[in-house]
């Protein structure tokens, strides 16, 4: 071990600059470089540490560099983050569209579906309105039937009652299905009233004569042959 003598390395203003202060050498152990350091000279010993000075301020330099680069990264790295998180809340926006838009066609279905009932029910409806009119039309019908017979064998037994017996008064008991009556005016015939079917046969007097009474039995006759 020998000793060698060292430039001293000064530090200026700016962080990146360094220079020599010649004037004040320090003194440093070297077990590596005493023999170079023996064997050269003052010059060629300022020169090589000079060249170690650069060296480190390169590195000092590249450190910085690097240092800039990991936070450009670190600002990338943010940067990406944002974007994440920007498609992650457009991701979330098409979701809660995509969400309303299915509620929408439920909705519409089920609209749809409501209509359809609705449509039915007017269908089974209409349906039972026809039915209702056609068993009324074949009530009337059966009315209307029965309302014959039963008229026709009220005439035919007007019509024997008046062939076969001239005192026997007749007093229809109501309600009936067609509108007649028939009283007795005198003990030789009877006099026949039909509200809507038969003319009047009577004499002035109010008593019925023996051709108006043979009228009476022929339109018997025909009021029963149209029914």
């Amino acid at each position: 071990m020998c000793k060698t003598i060292l430039p001293n390395v000064v530090q200026a203003n700016d962080e990146n600059e360094t220079y020599i202060d010649n004037n004040n050498l320090q003194e440093c152990d070297s077990s590596t470089d005493f023999n170079l350091y023996d064997i050269l000279d003052r010059s060629e010993r300022m020169k090589i540490f000079n060249r170690k000075v650069n060296i480190e301020k390169r590195k000092q330099e590249v450190e910085i560099k690097e240092r800039y680069v990991e936070i450009e990264k670190r600002d990338i790295g943010f940067n990406e983050r944002d974007i994440a998180i920007k498609e992650r809340d457009i991701a979330i926006k098409e979701r809660d569209i995509a969400i309303k838009e299915r509620d929408i066609v439920i909705e519409k279905y089920g609209i749809a579906i409501e209509k359809h009932d609705a449509a039915i029910k007017e269908r089974d409806i209409a349906i039972k309105e026809r039915d209702i009119t056609i068993e009324k039309h074949d009530i009337a019908i059966n009315e209307r039937d029965l309302m014959k017979l039963e008229n026709k064998k009220l005439l035919k037994y007007i019509k024997t009652t008046l062939t076969s017996q001239h005192d026997v008064s007749i007093q229809l008991n109501p309600p009936i299905t067609y509108p007649f009556l028939i009283t007795r005016f005198d003990g030789a015939c009877y006099y026949g009233v039909a509200l809507t079917c038969f003319k009047q046969f009577n004499n002035d007097d109010g008593t019925c004569s023996e051709s108006s009474f043979a009228t009476a039995i022929i339109s018997l006759n025909c009021l029963i042959e149209k029914l």
